[in-house]
């Protein structure tokens, strides 16, 4: 900047090719922790039968398989790294390596659970891709 020129001189102008960009930052809605799935959620639950609607679902021929499906892979899904975890910590990673502190042994074990929680979800996905499609008939009925 020479000394006789302003500060308001060497600043680009909309004329210099400068976009000009001013959010309505008043016009939206008030943050609020609401979750719009969950708006009404209690009287949708209810005009569904609720808990016992829920039950008769689960009871039908049909569900069965996939709540025993549900109740196994998410038992997998908390055992297999709990048990990942405390395994390499106390057994496999002391045999295998020798480490300056438990934090770094911690370290190691908790990658070791990270990954059990993929080969978890990677059978899960092999399951729900092995299981038999539904039957034509059935499938008719259902877009009726």
């Amino acid at each position: 900047m020479t000394e006789g020129s302003s500060p308001a001189a060497s600043m680009p102008s909309l004329a210099d090719g400068e976009i000009s960009f001013n959010p309505p930052l008043d016009s939206g809605s008030p943050f609020n922790l609401s979750f719009p799935l969950l708006t009404g959620a209690s009287a949708r639950w209810q005009k569904g039968g609720g808990a016992a609607g829920l039950v008769q679902m689960m009871r039908d021929q049909r569900n069965i398989a996939t709540l025993h499906t549900l109740i196994r892979f998410s038992t997998a899904m908390a055992l297999v790294p709990a048990i990942t975890m405390a395994c390499c910590y106390c057994f496999v990673l002391d045999l295998a390596f020798t480490f300056r502190s438990n934090g770094d042994r911690m370290l190691y074990a908790g990658i070791a659970a990270i990954a059990s929680v993929q080969i978890v979800i990677v059978a899960f996905i092999v399951h729900a891709f092995n299981e038999p499609p539904d039957a034509p008939a059935e499938n008719a009925k259902k877009h009726k």
